[in-house]
């Protein structure tokens, strides 16, 4: 009876110890925020811009350039480095058409019982819409010119006569309002471009951390208070603030996930899973406290772990991007005010 027990609890320490060697990743969700980089720089001669809006119809509508805001620039209509001229052309209506509706009912059998139509009154249009953006000297950086169609659909009506009568009664006023949509979209597309294209704007933007839930695991309070910790100081980053202390705040986090490809080094799926989960969190972080080289480093042992290479591959190309940015703008943050920018060449 004694050798019969002894032999149980052999054969289920095997068990024992692979399910104390499992472990769990939970996403562990956090908000950063830093500046998007210019994809054309202008550099710190060109602060200053102004916006002007002309079209046919420009004494009918308030000025919109004054919803122009292109970040890390000023608007100076005196004397600006860079002007952006924003010209529209009349709208013309292509066609105008009633479209008609049937709603068929049926019974229960699914024989026709009834019939309603409904009208309603199609109208295409369209206008043309260019921009150019040019330096004080006379150098365009971009431009565009391009033909903008729309279609406008009236609510139904119950008859073709008040389909046509709507658009009869209403076609002055719908015309404006036509041109002043056409204008307004237009106006922030351009804006969009501009800030994509030379602007500094600053974003939020929500990531993940790989924290464990393996309440059995040894491991399992220690990275999970390293991920909240690394988490908790990220997202204290302010877009305009520096990101110089936040290497030195989380040493210590550091050390911790850096140490976890010594202390699990088998070649087994938990040890992988917890090598991939600090691997993964540094590398985000180094993408964060603008340091890309890093995230590279990161990014090749997750990819060299071989649990999720797919992650290590994407967060090689986010740093690999981000290299390139700094190049072009020939600064090295995401992270500064507007006054930094007087200082780039």
């Amino acid at each position: 009876m004694k050798s019969r027990l002894v032999v149980v609890l052999l054969l289920s320490l095997p068990i024992f110890q692979t399910f104390a060697q499992k472990i769990d990743l939970d996403r562990l969700n956090f908000k950063v925020s830093y500046r998007k980089l210019a994809e054309k720089p202008l550099g710190s001669l060109y602060r200053t811009y102004k916006v002007m809006i002309g079209s046919p119809q420009s004494e009918s509508y308030p000025d919109k350039s004054e919803q122009f805001r292109i970040a890390g620039f000023k608007m100076d209509n005196a004397t600006p480095s860079f002007t952006i001229k924003i010209r529209f052309g009349d709208l013309f209506f292509d066609k105008t058409n009633v479209i008609e509706r049937v709603d068929i009912r049926k019974d229960k059998d699914g024989k026709e019982t009834g019939r309603t139509y409904y009208y309603k009154m199609e109208v295409k249009y369209n206008m043309t819409a260019e921009y150019q953006s040019a330096t004080k000297e006379g150098n365009s950086f971009s431009s565009e010119k391009t033909i903008i169609a729309k279609v406008f659909n009236s609510q139904e009506y119950s008859s073709n006569a008040d389909a046509y009568n709507y658009w009869n009664n209403n076609k002055a006023s719908l015309k404006n309002k036509f041109y002043e949509d056409v204008i307004n979209e237009y106006v922030q597309g351009v804006n969009a471009k501009m800030n994509d294209l030379i602007g500094y704007p600053e974003k939020t933007e929500s990531r993940i951390l790989w924290t464990t839930d393996s309440p059995k695991h040894a491991e399992n309070d220690s990275y999970k208070d390293a991920c909240n910790k690394m988490a908790q100081r990220l997202g204290q980053i302010s877009a305009q603030q520096s990101v110089a202390d936040v290497q030195k705040d989380l040493a210590p986090v550091i050390t911790y996930f850096e140490g976890i490809k010594d202390k699990y080094k088998e070649d087994e799926k938990p040890q992988r899973k917890l090598r991939y989960g600090a691997y993964f969190n540094l590398a985000v972080m180094y993408v964060f406290i603008d340091q890309p080289q890093k995230t590279i480093e990161m990014a090749d042992l997750l990819i060299a772990n071989d649990y999720d290479k797919i992650d290590g591959r994407i967060l090689k190309e986010e740093a690999q991007k981000l290299i390139t940015q700094f190049s072009v703008n020939k600064f090295s943050t995401t992270h500064f005010t507007d006054d930094f920018l007087d200082t780039v060449k």
